[in-house]
């Protein structure tokens, strides 16, 4: 499962071609994304694997802070219940096991170089097959310290 999730993070890199050797100007930083963006949704929903399909990833620009934000919005092929009795130790469980890998990918893979050298934030939205929401997951180069 994580193999795949890895995947598409490089994807964010890997489909611009673009290699930034310092800091993008916010120009830059919008135009890479939104190069990025037009590509990426075209290959959505995409199934990373049995548990997890990727239905849409979204990218509006910085916002009031200047922050440039990649949401991807993720949904499990399973719901609350399918979990057995131990609903949300279940669900932390997931969300610990994603995040702790998704940060270190994001921390530690050259292919997320330009991605991290611009502070851009990766937000991964997860929701059940009943679309209810599950949990987010945040991280940027602010986890890399």
């Amino acid at each position: 499962m994580m193999n795949k999730i890895l995947i598409a993070l490089v994807l964010a890199v890997v489909m611009s071609g673009n290699a930034y050797s310092e800091k993008a100007s916010q120009k830059e930083i919008f135009d890479e994304l939104s190069y990025w963006m037009k590509g990426t949704n075209k290959l959505m929903p995409l199934q990373l694997d049995n548990l997890t399909t990727v239905n849409s990833v979204k990218y509006a620009g910085p916002n009031r802070k200047g922050e440039h934000i990649i949401t991807y919005y993720n949904q499990f092929t399973l719901n609350i219940i399918d979990l057995g009795v131990k609903i949300s130790s279940n669900w932390d469980f997931f969300e610990k096991g994603l995040y702790d890998q998704i940060s270190m990918f994001y921390c530690t893979q050259p292919e997320m170089k330009f991605i991290k050298e611009n502070d851009i934030i990766a937000i991964y939205n997860y929701t059940d097959i009943d679309n209810k929401f599950v949990f987010n997951i945040g991280t940027s180069s602010k986890d890399c310290d």
